[in-house]
């Protein structure tokens, strides 16, 4: 969906090889606003066990699970398992909370063996409130600049549990952000 504004998107089961499962996006046409993504269950199910039908084992750079383009959207209390992204709120103002997110991991490029990390459970940029989100058994990416929660200037980040299995940060803020409360557990490091 692009330009997409007011949906109220609640309570799918959503199940993608290598690709976007919930996707409001900016491009072709304008910023997706005001948007309520709630209580869906979104999963990659590519695995050595079960590989696409192309002979992929693992998401890349396209999984990502919930992915938004736009202002003041809510991201709540959804179930989020084994893609490369978890959720990425671009733009500014958005609310992302109660979610339960597991098992991320992967390569950039796809095709590439070996699990170099997911990106990021969750992204959210400027004036963003991510609050009581569970984040387990995920892997980082180590070499970019990410980390199970990343978020930017003046956002707000409380009471959330991230659990990073391999080397990447539990956490990554930039300016005058407000972080309390959360249990961060990382090999890689904090914040």
């Amino acid at each position: 969906l692009t330009g997409s504004h007011y949906h109220y998107i609640a309570s799918n089961n959503v199940k993608v090889e290598d690709s976007n499962a919930i996707y409001l996006s900016s491009y072709n046409g304008a910023d997706s606003n005001n948007n309520i993504i709630f209580n869906n269950t979104v999963r990659c199910t590519l695995s050595s066990s079960t590989p696409s039908v192309t002979g992929l084992t693992q998401p890349s750079a396209w999984c990502y699970l919930i992915h938004t383009m736009g202002d003041n959207n809510t991201i709540m209390n959804n179930t989020i398992l084994d893609g490369f992204v978890g959720i990425y709120a671009e733009g500014a103002y958005n609310r992302i909370t109660g979610n339960h997110i597991s098992g991320l991991h992967g390569a950039y490029m796809e095709g590439t063996e070996g699990n170099e990390g997911g990106e990021t459970a969750i992204y959210s940029k400027t004036y963003s409130y991510v609050a009581n989100n569970t984040i387990r058994n995920c892997s980082i990416h180590t070499e970019r600049l990410a980390g199970g929660i990343q978020v930017y200037q003046n956002s707000i980040v409380i009471d959330n549990y991230v659990e990073i299995v391999n080397n990447g940060y539990a956490m990554y803020v930039t300016s005058n952000c407000t972080i309390k409360n959360n249990t961060l557990i990382s090999l890689g490091g904090g914040i």
